[in-house]
């Protein structure tokens, strides 16, 4: 199946490391508000290939458990804040097949409502 759309970030989380191509994700979502203003997100994400016979595919189409957090703050009537952090932990597949650091993914954004 060919991923039309590859901004990834709902179903396979934050990094886009993967695309919608030969795989399985199973999600486990913690959330929290502990503040009216305030929302938290841990997801935890497990990863493996259909077949190993074909590729791992990234969003953009080229080949190749992670971890994202997020926490949203409404700051004024008119300003968001989201912060988010990402940990991909390589596993053995990659250590087989090439490359296998792990990697790192962090942004803080801001958005003006108005």
């Amino acid at each position: 199946m060919q991923n039309l759309c590859p901004t990834n970030h709902p179903p396979y989380g934050l990094m886009d490391t993967f695309s919608w191509q030969n795989m399985h994700n199973l999600v486990l979502r913690l959330a929290a508000q502990p503040h009216p203003k305030v929302k938290a997100i841990l997801d935890f994400h497990s990863f493996w290939l259909t077949t190993t016979s074909d590729a791992w595919y990234r969003a953009n189409g080229t080949t190749i458990v992670r971890i994202d957090f997020t926490v949203n703050a409404k700051l004024t009537q008119h300003l968001d804040m989201l912060f988010g952090y990402s940990h991909f932990f390589a596993g053995a597949y990659l250590a087989d097949t090439g490359a296998s650091d792990d990697a790192d993914f962090a942004y803080l954004m801001l958005t003006l409502n108005y």
